[in-house]
């Protein structure tokens, strides 16, 4: 059974569909089954791995009864990952697309057909707290924000918790906060640890682990490619992704009770 993940922010322009992409792979690269799911109406999978609009049957085309899931789910290069795009959709529907989503148990109907059949589902939303976010939160188990290390985003993350705190007590009783993921992080920067320590002073659920603003995403995403399919020598950035992971896992397991979390240990003597 799928451990589902809602990728969600306040706020667009963070790195939302680039910290999807890359952590879907990373999940699947440790042989975790797993499907990488976009719900954005614009397309920001799709875009990122350089298809056109309209290239990519999807989300959509299920959504509206013209094919089964199973038809439009694609396999990657990598075996363990899967790939749910949007679908086409003429942007003149969007709103029709954004209420026929907020309707209904269509996400939660979906889930059920699909999640004995992976380890992990990464769902990309759009930028902001509209119809579709609040949707995938409701139908979701955790929900990852990436946070910029910018005031703007220091001011504003409290609107996203305040609507999954209202999830939690009227809709989804299980739905938890997954972390809260430091991103685009200018370490050379006096204010992004100014901002960061502010976060931890006022926030719980902060990441240890944090995602550097780098070149080597924009170089990925002119290639429209993950980072860790860029030709040439590992990227460092790479294993921030993978440092993640764990944590995500760790922090599940946590959530979940399924094993022991290594937490607590017996006193030993060295000597």
């Amino acid at each position: 059974m799928a451990d589902i993940i809602t990728v969600s922010s306040q706020k667009g322009g963070v790195g939302k569909t680039t910290l999807a992409l890359n952590l879907a792979l990373t999940l699947a690269e440790m042989e975790h089954k797993t499907l990488l799911m976009d719900l954005d109406p614009q397309g920001g999978i799709g875009l990122s791995l350089n298809k056109g609009d309209n290239e990519l049957m999807g989300f959509v085309e299920y959504l509206v009864g013209n094919t089964k899931i199973e038809e439009v789910i694609i396999t990657s290069h990598v075996p363990t990952l899967d790939i749910l795009p949007r679908g086409r959709l003429d942007p003149v529907n969007v709103t029709d697309y954004e209420q026929h989503i907020s309707k209904g148990k269509i996400l939660e109907e979906l889930f059920q057909q699909i999640a004995d059949s992976y380890d992990y589902i990464i769902i990309d939303t759009p930028p902001g707290l509209g119809s579709i976010t609040k949707a995938a939160i409701i139908s979701t188990h955790f929900v990852l924000i990436p946070f910029q290390t910018e005031f703007l985003s220091l001011r504003s993350i409290s609107q996203i918790l305040r609507v999954i705190d209202n999830v939690r007590e009227n809709l989804n009783p299980t739905i938890r906060l997954l972390g809260i993921l430091p991103v685009m992080v200018e370490k050379d920067k006096p204010s992004s640890w100014a901002i960061l320590n502010e976060l931890n002073l006022g926030f719980q659920g902060l990441f240890d682990i944090m995602i550097p603003r780098s070149k080597v995403f924009l170089e990925a995403s002119a290639k429209g490619i993950p980072i860790n399919f860029l030709g040439g020598g590992r990227r460092p950035e790479a294993h921030h992704f993978e440092l993640l992971a764990y944590e995500i896992k760790r922090r599940i397991n946590q959530f979940n009770s399924k094993e022991d979390t290594g937490d607590e240990q017996e006193e030993r003597k060295l000597l």
